[in-house]
């Protein structure tokens, strides 16, 4: 009787786990397709490389279904500004990398420019 006890304890702990997991599969799901629509409004209204980028990453893990913990986590990088922040930077860089080929191709110093 005791081993059947314990095995009804262990099926209703995993009906539970098992009730978590279709949770945070909706939640992922949701996350993720609110991440699509807000990174391709985005791609839309400037369409920077970071942006587009961020639009096709966003696109691809809702599309490729993968583990509904990624959609969960990139939704708080989304909502945290991360990811934001992420493809900002990697604008920045683009735009420093292509004035920095317009000035070596003027042969222009970049420590003598003084933008204001």
């Amino acid at each position: 009787m005791g081993a059947a006890k314990a095995l009804d304890k262990a099926s209703e702990g995993a009906k539970g786990f098992e009730t978590v997991g279709k949770v945070i599969d909706k939640v992922g799901k949701a996350t993720g397709i609110v991440s699509v629509i807000k990174s391709t409004y985005e791609a839309v209204q400037n369409p920077t490389t970071g942006n587009i980028l961020k639009a096709t990453l966003d696109i691809t893990l809702v599309a490729a279904k993968v583990n509904p913990l990624i959609g969960v986590a990139a939704g708080f990088l989304d909502v945290s500004g991360a990811k934001d922040a992420m493809f900002r930077k990697l604008d920045q860089e683009i735009d420093t990398f292509q004035s920095n080929r317009v000035l070596d191709t003027l042969r222009v110093d970049p420590n003598r420019v003084n933008l204001q």
